[in-house]
C-alpha cells in the first residue's frame, strides 16, 4: 500500500509545469471593440472636402502591437495607404485608397483590404470601387 501512495505522489508531482516568463498580452479589449470597424468610413458623407473627410478617418491606422523593451508598441500605418490621380475628359479625380480590413495578417496590403474614396476638385464624390471601375476605363458613371 505504502508503494502504491508513493507512485500516486510521484505520479502527480511530474505533472506539475512552471513558466518562466510571464506572456506578452496587449492591452484588453473588449467583444464590442473587436467588432469595430479599421476606420470611419461609414461616418463620413458624399460631398465633404477631403480635409474634413482626412478629420474623420484620421492618418494613421494601429493594426496590431509589437514587443519591445519596455512593453507593447502599437503597429500604425499611413492612411490613405495609396493615392491615384485619374483624369476622364479633362476632369481630374484624386482616389485615396484606406486601409479598412486585413483579411490576411501577411504584412501585404491587398486590393481588397483597401477601400477607395474619389474626390473631384476636393470634395467627396464617390466610395465606391465600381466608380474607380468606371473612371479608369474612361466612362464617367
Amino acid at each position: 500500500m505504502r508503494n502504491y501512495i508513493f507512485l500516486v505522489v510521484l505520479f502527480l508531482g511530474g505533472c506539475v509545469s512552471v513558466a518562466t516568463e510571464s506572456p506578452v498580452t496587449p492591452p484588453a479589449v473588449t467583444g464590442a471593440e473587436l467588432r469595430q470597424p479599421l476606420t470611419r468610413i461609414s461616418e463620413t458623407r458624399l460631398g465633404m472636402k477631403e480635409a474634413e473627410v482626412k478629420a474623420i478617418i484620421g492618418e494613421q491606422l494601429i493594426v496590431g502591437y509589437k514587443k519591445n523593451q519596455g512593453g507593447l508598441e502599437p503597429i500604425t500605418l499611413h492612411q490613405p495607404h495609396r493615392v491615384e490621380t485619374v483624369t476622364v475628359s479633362g476632369e481630374e479625380y484624386k482616389v485615396d485608397y484606406y486601409i479598412t480590413a486585413v483579411k490576411k495578417a501577411d504584412g501585404v496590403i491587398s486590393d481588397d483590404e483597401l477601400t477607395p474614396l474619389t474626390f473631384k476638385s476636393g470634395e467627396l464624390v464617390s466610395k465606391e470601387p465600381d466608380f474607380v471601375f468606371h473612371l479608369k476605363s474612361g466612362q464617367l458613371p
